[in-house]
């Protein structure tokens, strides 16, 4: 950036108020300008002198000795009448005194009114220019602050994009890196699946099928094994069955035949008995009749016996009969149940074959498409490398013509980087410049130290000089009794005495520079004075920058005192409220009034006694000259000027030059001013060659922005070339999967018709086995239905035996009736014998029959239990048979298991070879695909850099344009601006409001002229204005004294004394002139507050710093007009001329 000038902001003396000039004016030459306070001026040792008024002659008006006479003859006055009469002369003084009074103040108030309208004029134009200026100055920073921003978000959007940058191609070449690596493990894959070759891959596949069909045959075996032996196990639990339910016959035969046997025997001894009772009736009877009776009788028994048996016999096999048809039709029924469960079994393994077979066709099907499909792959896959082959091609040629463009690109960034590194270069030492600039003349110092070649006195002067500046930066005005006078300055200076970078600091460089114009001036006054000469002649006054130092900070020491307080030098002068020249206080006001006391004295030549002598006249009459004879301090002299706008605050010290001299550098005013414009031109050029630099950084931007043009453009068919390329090799991959693919599905399709082969052998195997098991219940079923209608057939023989037994039974029982009738009718004792016998008979023979009958029941029983165990034995020995042939046809499937596991195991093994390869083929592919997006992202990311860059440039454009602007607006000094014009047409609207301002000044300074002329004016009568007001006031009381005077002798003599004391006070009380404001003269009020404040916020030029400050301009006012009361008193005890 451009050094950013400093610039000082001129304020103009404004006229003071007419109350201000009509009590202040009474000062004139003795005692400075208007509403001056005289200043104590320090002389050498820090000793005040002080110096008493010196008045112009001039004659008594007859005024005042009419008012002399009026005041005498009020008091000789005894009548009504000779007091009218006075009052009648005082009346007539008055308006004599106004009059005069009035001409004596017009041409100066009229003068003073004109130059205030015109200073107000001026003042309003010059604001609003300067307001102008720092607006646009205001929205010429917030564009360099907002092009700043925009150049720091866009360096940082650079560095984004930079960073992002490296960080894709990072990302591309560990990419690249897996690819490496994806591609050395594909190597070694397909380099361990060599041996997994389709006739490998098929050949295990047949062994999986033929130990798959083994395996399925074995497994039908076993299954067949395993029905049989469940059909054998089912045969033993009805064998178990039956032998218990034999057993459970046995026993109840066996019981059955235990009671048979005791009724037997039973029957038995009861037939005894009956014999013994029928032989003791028989031997009552005759024996041959008896015995053929009784033969009859017992061949008739005999008869009966054998039919009851033979019925036995029959009624015991027709039981017998029946039960076996009951077993028969139970066999019969347990057949038919088998049957049908056997019947169902069939009719699902044929619904199972049916599936089967159905599931192997689909898998056939389906077998013939994925070849096809494996067919369009391998087409596929062929056109892809081709493609990819082609684009490759492309690519190559297109990533050569981005290599080339990247070449001129990167030349293009290195000279714009070189460029933008010389303007940054130029731009920094513009940045130091404006730092060292805020610095002022801390900074000059500074700068000077860095010269080579210095001398010692210079090293001396310049390190005792940047001393006094530190140590003033340091010093707070806490330190002083009245430091709060300060506390009006800005916050920001913390109450300090000096502060660096503060603009109206007394340091800063636009001061600096006032500075010089000042000391120019008191060199101008040194050499044209007419008292100062011959041997009192004084030579140019020298300076140095210790000198300018402790006048700077005196200066501003003074500033926020408001009086003198450090004395470093031989003398001080200090004056507040001059813009531009304080030497209007310091010289030309006091000159005034040293001439005076010189012509008073009667002196006409200025040597060191005259010169003493003047100075103890003033300090009698309690007159400044110190300012004055100051500026003279020695023929020979270092002195030092100091301006702030803070109070508008100048300070001036001096002392002779031999007292420095020898041990510090000393500088004509010329040479001084020399020195400060090499400085001002250092900090004004420190950026030379930085338009040649930003034109070449502009046509090396130029250059970039081509460049990255061709580049982008390039990279761009690159990109396209990237992603025609990665297109292809996206096909080429999904080729290669869809080969993969079909293989697998081939694969996986030969291993479903396998599956659906040994499905169907299954299912075939368990329905011939089932059809097997459906023919052997049929046969079953015929065979129990056949021995159901032996049975029953042989039950119904039993039924036809039984009823010829029962017709047998029935007729031996009437013969044996008929015969036990013939026996009985032999003897009632024999009959009765004989039929208990025959019922005992008939018992026994019936408990004989039942014991036979239980007999061969249990004979049954024990044959049945016998069968039933035979036949538990032999379905026990089948299913230890069946059991046997299970435990093989399971040995048998372990080993077939075995071999199909080992022929998937290498089936497997050989398949996921393959998966491997295809699976490292897939990430292969993937990492290319990776490759070939990062390499696109890594394009992209370098592509963005080129138009982060030129956003910069474009950002550096701009924000060099707003700081050019910035610059140019600081560089206007606005008192340049308002003296000669600003000479750039971008700034005609601010030239436009300086001109207005200059001839504001332009009238201001001829109103300010004529005030000067109405000044001179009243100086030259100045005793005849004073004396006019004072009799003015003398007239004004004297006239109120007699008017009061007058009423209270009418009072009298009208007889009130009490009414007339009353009119007295009350006229005593109020001012003639009090009717008429409009022509009341301006009195100085010593007490009035308002008057006071007014005089106290007065703008007007003071030659001191007092600790009373404008206000105590009135108390001096009032001062001076009783000074100058009682010198008119003095003068007329001297016969003054």
């Amino acid at each position: 950036m451009n050094a950013q000038h400093a610039r000082t902001s001129t304020t103009r003396r404004r006229a003071a108020s007419p109350a201000a000039i009509a009590t202040s004016v009474v000062l004139t030459a003795g005692l400075a300008l208007p509403t001056i306070m005289p200043a104590t001026a320090h002389a050498q040792g820090n000793t005040d002198e002080a110096e008493s008024p010196s008045l112009s002659k001039a004659a008594e008006p007859s005024s005042r000795t009419a008012n002399a006479l009026i005041r005498q003859s009020l008091q000789n006055a005894k009548t009504t009448a000779e007091l009218q009469a006075v009052l009648a002369e005082a009346e007539e003084a008055y308006n004599q005194a106004k009059t005069e009074y009035l001409a004596a103040s017009e041409p100066y108030n009229a003068a003073a009114a004109k130059q205030a309208k015109a200073e107000q004029a001026y003042g309003s134009a010059r604001t609003t220019a300067d307001d102008a200026l720092a607006s646009q100055i205001s929205a010429a920073q917030a564009a360099a602050n907002e092009g700043e921003k925009q150049l720091g978000e866009a360096n940082e959007q650079l560095a984004s994009a930079k960073a992002n940058a490296a960080e894709k191609q990072k990302a591309y070449e560990l990419a690249a890196e897996k690819a490496k690596q994806a591609n050395d493990a594909l190597a070694k894959t397909k380099e361990a699946a060599a041996e997994a070759t389709p006739e490998a891959l098929s050949k295990a596949q047949n062994a999986v099928n033929e130990a798959q069909a083994k395996a399925n045959a074995a497994n039908n075996a076993l299954s067949e094994a395993q029905s049989n032996l469940q059909n054998a196990q089912a045969n033993v639990e009805n064998a178990e069955a039956e032998v218990n339910q034999a057993n459970e016959k046995l026993v109840s035969a066996k019981a059955a035949k235990a009671n048979a046997d005791d009724a037997v025997k039973q029957a038995t001894s009861a037939l005894n008995a009956a014999k013994v009772a029928l032989d003791a009736a028989k031997a009552g009877v005759s024996g041959d009749a008896l015995a053929n009776a009784q033969a009859r009788v017992d061949a008739a028994d005999s008869e009966l016996t054998a039919a009851k048996a033979k019925q036995q016999k029959a009624e015991n096999a027709l039981a017998s009969a029946k039960n076996a048809v009951s077993a028969a039709e139970g066999n019969e029924s347990a057949a038919g149940q088998a049957l049908a469960a056997k019947k169902d079994a069939a009719a699902k393994a044929k619904t199972a074959l049916d599936s089967a077979q159905s599931a192997l066709s689909e898998a056939d099907d389906a077998l013939s498409a994925a070849k096809a499909g494996n067919a369009n792959a391998v087409a596929a896959k062929k056109k892809a490398d081709e493609a990819v082959a082609a684009a490759q091609a492309k690519k190559q040629a297109a990533d050569s013509a981005v290599e080339q463009a990247k070449a001129q690109k990167n030349a293009a960034d290195a000279a714009v980087t070189a460029a933008q590194s010389e303007v940054a270069r130029i731009n920094q030492s513009i940045d130091a410049a404006n730092e060292q600039a805020k610095q002022g003349s801390l900074g000059f110092i500074n700068w000077m130290l860095e010269q080579s070649n210095l001398t010692e006195q210079q090293t001396t002067d310049l390190t005792r000089a940047k001393k006094v500046i530190e140590d003033a930066t340091a010093e707070s005005f806490d330190k002083y009794a009245y430091g709060d006078r300060a506390s009006f300055m800005p916050a920001e200076r913390n109450n300090m005495v000096t502060v660096i970078g503060d603009e109206k600091d007394a340091t800063s460089l636009a001061n600096l520079k006032k500075s010089i114009a000042i000391m120019k001036k008191i060199n101008e006054l040194r050499a044209s004075d007419d008292n100062f000469t011959g041997n009192m002649k004084r030579n140019d006054s020298l300076t140095n920058f210790y000198f300018m130092a402790v006048a700077q900070t005196g200066a501003d020491r003074g500033a926020g005192l408001a009086a003198h307080s450090k004395l470093q030098v031989s003398c001080e002068n200090l004056a507040f409220g001059y813009t531009d020249d304080p030497t209007i206080g310091w010289y030309k006001k006091e000159k005034r009034s040293f001439d005076a006391i010189k012509a008073d004295l009667g002196i006409t030549e200025i040597n060191e006694t005259t010169l003493k002598q003047i100075k103890r006249e003033a300090s009698s009459r309690n007159v400044v000259v110190g300012h004055y004879t100051n500026l003279f301090w020695a023929a020979d002299q270092l002195m030092g000027v100091g301006f702030t706008q803070y109070r508008t605050t100048s300070c001036y010290n001096a002392s002779e030059l031999s007292n420095y001299e020898g041990r510090y550098a000393s500088y004509t005013i010329d040479e001084f001013e020399a020195l400060i414009d090499a400085y001002q031109a250092y900090l004004d050029n420190p950026g030379s060659g930085l338009e040649a630099a930003k034109a070449a950084l502009a046509q090396a931007q130029v250059q970039q922005s081509t460049a990255a043009e061709n580049l982008s453009a390039k990279q761009q068919v690159s990109e396209n070339a990237d992603a025609k390329v990665a297109q292809a090799q996206a096909n080429c991959a999904a080729a290669q999967q869809a080969i993969a693919d079909s293989e697998k599905s081939i694969a996986e399709k030969q291993q479903a018709v396998a599956d659906a082969n040994a499905a169907v052998a299954q299912a075939q195997t368990a329905l011939d086995s089932a059809s097997s098991a459906v023919a052997s219940a049929e046969n079953e079923v015929a065979a129990k239905k056949l021995a159901t209608a032996q049975a029953k057939q042989e039950a119904a023989n039993c039924e036809n035996a039984l009823a010829e037994a029962k017709k047998e039974t029935a007729s031996t029982q009437d013969k044996k009736d008929a015969a036990i009738e013939a026996l009985g009718s032999l003897s009632a004792d024999l009959a009765a014998a004989q039929n208990a016998y025959d019922n005992a008979a008939a018992n026994q023979q019936q408990a004989v029959s039942a014991q036979t009958a239980a007999a061969e029941t249990l004979m049954a029983a024990e044959l049945e239990a016998t069968s039933a165990s035979a036949a538990l034995q032999a379905a026990n020995a089948d299913v230890s048979t069946k059991q046997n042939t299970v435990t093989s046809a399971n040995q048998q499937l372990s080993g077939a298991n075995q071999a199909l596991s080992a022929a998937q195991d290498e089936n497997a093994r050989l398949a996921s070879l393959t998966t491997a390869v295809e699976s490292a083929q897939a990430e292969a592919d993937a990492a290319a695909a990776a490759v070939n997006q990062a390499k696109y992202d890594a394009d992209a990311a370098t592509k963005a850099i080129p138009a982060a860059e030129s956003v910069i440039a474009q950002c550096q454009q701009e924000f060099a344009n707003a700081s050019d602007m910035l610059a140019s607006l600081e560089a206007i000094d606005e008192n340049d601006a308002f003296a000669s014009g600003i000479g750039d047409a971008r700034f005609s609207n601010l030239d436009a409001l300086y001109a207005a301002a200059r001839q504001a000044q332009a009238e201001a300074d001829q109103a300010k002229a004529a005030l000067d002329a109405a000044e001179e004016e009243t100086g030259h009568h100045s005793e005849r204005y004073v004396i006019a007001l004072l009799d003015y006031q003398e007239a004004e009381e004297n006239l109120h004294n007699a008017q009061a005077a007058y009423d209270a002798a009418v009072a009298r003599e009208a007889g009130s004394e009490k009414a007339a004391e009353s009119e007295a006070a009350k006229q005593a009380g109020s001012s003639p002139a009090s009717a008429n404001p409009a022509v009341t003269p301006a009195k100085l009020q010593f007490s009035a507050a308002k008057d006071s404040a007014q005089q106290a916020k007065s703008t007007s030029p003071k030659t001191s710093d007092g600790p009373t400050g404008a206000a105590a301009a009135i108390a001096a006012a009032g001062a001076g007009a009783a000074l100058f009361a009682s010198t008119r008193k003095l003068r007329r005890a001297k016969h003054v001329k």
